[in-house]
């Protein structure tokens, strides 16, 4: 019944993942990276359910990585908080 977020703060040049309400924790993995909301930010995300691991690369620059070890188990979702978004090239492999 928890939710987990990839949030990317392009106001704030960075990117967390942190569980519902946890998001104030400081152990919580995050990278900084220099975002430019204006020029929009290439987002690449990779997910391994079998392993429960998961990488967001952001502008081919930068990853951040994390463990979910129920990520068989969950739905994955995208959205935006107040800026527009435009998704493209969504793809799904399988092995």
């Amino acid at each position: 019944g928890k939710s987990y977020f990839v949030k990317i703060d392009s106001l704030n040049n960075k990117a967390s993942f942190y569980a519902e309400g946890d998001e104030a924790n400081s152990n919580n993995p995050s990278v900084n990276l220099p975002l430019d909301y204006t020029q929009g930010v290439k987002v690449d995300v990779y997910l391994d359910p079998v392993a429960g691991v998961g990488a967001v690369y952001m502008n081919d620059f930068r990853a951040l990585s994390f463990r979910l070890y129920d990520l068989a188990k969950l739905q994955v979702g995208l959205f935006s908080t107040g800026d527009a978004i435009a998704l493209g090239e969504l793809k799904r492999y399988s092995l």
